[in-house]
Order: structure tokens, then C-alpha cells, then sequence
């Protein structure tokens, strides 16, 4: 589809998703008032993702082991969530998280003791090194944000998408299935993370990310891509 979009689109669009206010405030802000009423060239794309299980094993150290469903893993908004079931260790800390999961602060939170039943904690540096305090804790499930809140890309991204258009100007979700439970998903503004590409002289929209998308799916989007 090339060209202004016509009334029924815009209709659509506003109605299913309403989410193009980033690109509103951007265009009033613009020297030359550009609005998606007037762009030059427009685009549906179609597109499947396949988003990957977030979780993270631990790397034990210290002889402790996991018992069963330990991990960790990072939310859209930033927050780092751990399941931790261990045991054995001889000594309170038991892993290094990696870059962009460590709090900007030690944190203390917490846990619980699977013999005893006694108050226990586990801290949580800002380097990443986290350990059981009473040395007996096995069980924690627990919360908090990262010093770096930024989403964590999965291994889904980046996605190529060829176009027409050699100067785009904004990609939107217009539509989100998810194949498995067959129903629309819910999307969100801002909710495209991406960059023009160009490989053996085709002009590409690299699809850095889409945060929301829900985890270990098969997705099914429907793209608006527009230029100026």
C-alpha cells in the first residue's frame, strides 16, 4: 500500500490502537508540521515474531546447587524478577548477575528459610554479586529495579523488514495477535524500537525491539510503516 492513507485507516487506527501519540508531539514540534495525514508513502507490513523464554540460570558458585527452578529474568519496565531454590552452599554468596540486572544501590530483600521458618535476606549488590544471608536460605521469590531500566532485547531482535520507502518516518503496531490463544494482544505507545537499514541496496526497517510482547510466543503483527 502506497500513499496517504484514506479515511477508513485512519479510523482504524485510532480506534484499535490509539497509540501514535509520540509521533503527534514529535510532528507538532517539527519545523514543517509533518502529520501521518500527510505522508508521503505508507505501509501495512505483516510480520511473525517468535519471542523466547527471558529466564536466566544462575551460575552457582561457593558449592551451592540448584534444587529445582532457580533463575532470574528482566521485565519491560526494568524489573528484575528471581526464583531461587538452592542449597549445599558454603559461603553466603552464590552468583554474579550480569551487567544491566544489578540494583544502583545494595538492596536488601526478603526470603525465607525452608527448615526453619526464620527471617532471612538476601542482598543484592550493585555489582551484581548476590548472596543468602543465614546461610540455610534455599526459597526466595523477589522484585526489584535495576539501576538500568532499559528492556532487555531477546534474541528475537533484530527483525528485518524490507520497504519501499527510503526515508521512514515512524513504524506502529496497528495489530497484535498471539497464535497461541488466538486473541488480540494489547498495544502500547512507544512500543516500536527501531532504525533504517539498507543490505545489497534494499532499503530495511531493523526491528530493534517491541518490549511488550509476551514471552516464548509466536506472534502475529500488523505494521504501519510511514515516511516523509
Amino acid at each position: 500500500m502506497e500513499g496517504a492513507p484514506d479515511t477508513s485507516w485512519l479510523s482504524a487506527i485510532t480506534t484499535s490502537v490509539n497509540f501514535l501519540n509520540d509521533f503527534v508531539d514529535k510532528s507538532a514540534a517539527s519545523e514543517d508540521g509533518l502529520s501521518i495525514t500527510e505522508a508521503k508513502d505508507v505501509e501495512i507490513q505483516e510480520i511473525t515474531v517468535k519471542t523466547p523464554d527471558p529466564w536466566h540460570k544462575f551460575v552457582l558458585i561457593n558449592t551451592w546447587a540448584d534444587a529445582g527452578g532457580s533463575g532470574y529474568m528482566k521485565h519491560d519496565d526494568g524489573t528484575v524478577e528471581i526464583r531461587l531454590n538452592i542449597t549445599g552452599g558454603t559461603d553466603p554468596t552464590f552468583s554474579t548477575m550480569p551487567a544491566g540486572y544489578a540494583p544502583d544501590r545494595t538492596i536488601r530483600l526478603a526470603a525465607w528459610d525452608v527448615t526453619t521458618v526464620l527471617g532471612s535476606y538476601l542482598d543484592v549488590l550493585s555489582t551484581g554479586s548476590i548472596s543468602c544471608q543465614n546461610k540455610d536460605t534455599t526459597k526466595a521469590c523477589v522484585t526489584y529495579l535495576a539501576s538500568d531500566s532499559n528492556p532487555v532485547p531477546l534474541s528475537c531482535w533484530p527483525k528485518m523488514v524490507k520497504t519501499k520507502i527510503e526515508k521512514v518516518i515512524g513504524v506502529v503496531v496497528v495489530d497484535a495477535k498471539d497464535d497461541k490463544v488466538t486473541k488480540p494482544l494489547p498495544t502500547r505507545s512507544g512500543n516500536v524500537i527501531w532504525e533504517m537499514s539498507s543490505v545489497n541496496g534494499v532499503n530495511q526497517v531493523k526491528l530493534l525491539n517491541i518490549p511488550w510482547l509476551p514471552y516464548n510466543r509466536s506472534c502475529k503483527l500488523k505494521l504501519l510503516i510511514f515516511g516523509g
